[in-house]
């Protein structure tokens, strides 16, 4: 695992104070927290990403950046 750069205010990259925006940059991880009744949907989309061949960290982007781009 690779750590997180240290930034020109000193703090560590990836983490931000609660309440204070955080600002991702390429390379960032993002993380989300699967959920008791989110579990199987989970499972189901990366067991299609596996047997289509299909990159699941690209398409979840691409949601998330039609999501935003629709908003």
């Amino acid at each position: 695992m690779v750590a997180p750069q240290d930034t020109e205010k000193g703090r560590r990259r990836g983490r931000s104070p609660r309440g204070e925006k955080k600002i991702y940059r390429p390379g960032d991880a993002l993380h989300i927290i699967i959920t008791h009744d989110f579990a199987p949907v989970a499972n189901e989309f990366f067991e299609i990403c596996r047997e289509n061949n299909f990159n699941a960290s690209e398409v979840i982007r691409s949601c998330i950046k039609r999501w935003v781009e629709e908003r």
